[in-house]
């Protein structure tokens, strides 16, 4: 920061390289966080066409809730993004690397084989993959309860640390 302040240039060992820029997006309760993150996974797959997404939440049904919302956005008869973007088509079974997938609550995979996918905190993720795709997109949302404990939070922390994102 030093360095723009003053208005040198900024030496080779503190540029960010464009592989190294992650973001951690921390927001309160009320500013559209589900919305936005459900949305900005939808026009991944829109734009992008191929891919995995992955939405994390400290529960399972949370998680599912999530998946369920990105489904409607893409599939709602006010939506037209099946008509701009025919591969986000839904078919119920998509064929993956040669193997038929089936589309269920947790789980859909367009016609163009883009992969959404949600799962609670306390699933086994480490290694998690659809044929040869890996997720590219964690969204983590919904972690904390509102009467968890320090503790329980520092376990929480472990668990996204340890699982989630080394995913």
């Amino acid at each position: 920061k030093k360095y723009i302040l003053l208005g040198l240039p900024i030496p080779e060992q503190f540029e960010i390289k464009d592989k190294e820029y992650v973001i951690l997006l921390i927001l309160g309760r009320g500013l559209a966080k589900s919305s936005t993150i459900e949305a900005m996974a939808m026009m991944k797959g829109c734009l992008i066409g191929a891919g995995y997404a992955l939405t994390v939440c400290e529960s399972q049904d949370q998680a599912d809730e999530h998946i369920s919302n990105i489904k409607w956005l893409i599939t709602s008869d006010d939506s037209r993004v099946q008509e701009f973007y025919p591969h986000m088509l839904m078919d119920d079974n998509v064929v993956v690397d040669g193997k038929k997938t089936k589309n269920r609550t947790d789980l859909f995979i367009t016609t163009g084989g883009w992969i959404c996918r949600a799962k609670g905190l306390d699933a086994k993720l480490r290694g998690i993959r659809i044929g040869k795709w890996r997720p590219d997109l964690i969204n983590v949302d919904d972690i904390d309860g509102i009467n968890d404990s320090i503790a329980v939070s520092i376990k929480k922390l472990k668990q996204l640390l340890g699982s989630v994102f080394p995913t």
